[in-house]
């Protein structure tokens, strides 16, 4: 009964089925009479969906935090193209914000291996600064994100976007645990506040930097580099 009335409720939302974030929204309208349910209206069920969405997204942050702080994160790594793992990430993250009216544009240019970072550690630090680019661009918006290889050979990738920007009170501590801008509060935007501390816990361990231009209302511009060779152990 509780995956009939979560699939009903995200049919009736237009939220996409499935995954983790129907077993989330099972856990939260079980507490819902079913008559009251099919008695809601749309706005309704969308914030019952939504607030599943934000649980799901809390969830995922906090076992990634748990994960990056006991060091799981580093394992050894075999050469492969992350090209390849930014590109998956990319197109995953943008189906399912599908139908938004937000433009994604690639230009994946690095052409090359790299072993300097898991893949699995590439992704997490693709995905969450690709999918912020999504979570704090209103529509009609613009996305992009480009790789190219640096001139010391090593792995950069940029993620712009035109949306509500970072202003300079949040830019001082934007990588800190659980800090989230004052303009993404502003408009509830989904999020935990860990993605971007992960982003960079994960990028020293492996050799990397990070960096970002921002202004708000204006659209944000991150940077991360990695070594395209392992030179030596993450550190911990």
């Amino acid at each position: 009964m509780l995956r009939r009335k979560a699939e009903w409720v995200m049919d009736q939302a237009g939220f996409p089925g499935g995954g983790h974030n129907a077993k989330t929204l099972r856990k939260i309208i079980e507490y819902y009479p079913r008559e009251e349910l099919w008695q809601m209206s749309r706005e309704e069920l969308q914030r019952i969906a939504a607030r599943a969405g934000k649980m799901e997204t809390l969830i995922e942050g906090l076992l990634r935090f748990v994960q990056v702080e006991q060091g799981r994160a580093r394992l050894a790594v075999s050469a492969y193209d992350p090209d390849a793992v930014v590109r998956a990430a990319a197109e995953r993250i943008a189906k399912d914000f599908a139908g938004r009216d937000i433009t994604l544009s690639l230009d994946l240019q690095f052409g090359g291996m790299i072993d300097s970072i898991d893949p699995s550690a590439l992704d997490i630090v693709a995905s969450n600064l690709i999918e912020n680019a999504f979570h704090y661009t209103p529509p009609p918006g613009t996305i992009s994100v480009s790789t190219e290889r640096g001139a010391d050979g090593s792995f950069e990738t940029v993620v712009k976007d035109t949306g509500m920007g970072i202003g300079p009170d949040t830019a001082q501590n934007i990588f800190a645990k659980f800090r989230r801008s004052q303009e993404a509060i502003e408009r509830n935007a989904t999020g935990s506040g860990l993605g971007l501390y992960i982003v960079k816990t994960l990028l020293d361990r492996w050799g990397g930097t990070i960096d970002f231009e921002s202004t708000s209302g204006a659209g944000s511009t991150f940077r991360f580099t990695l070594p395209a060779q392992r030179g030596s152990a993450p550190t911990t």
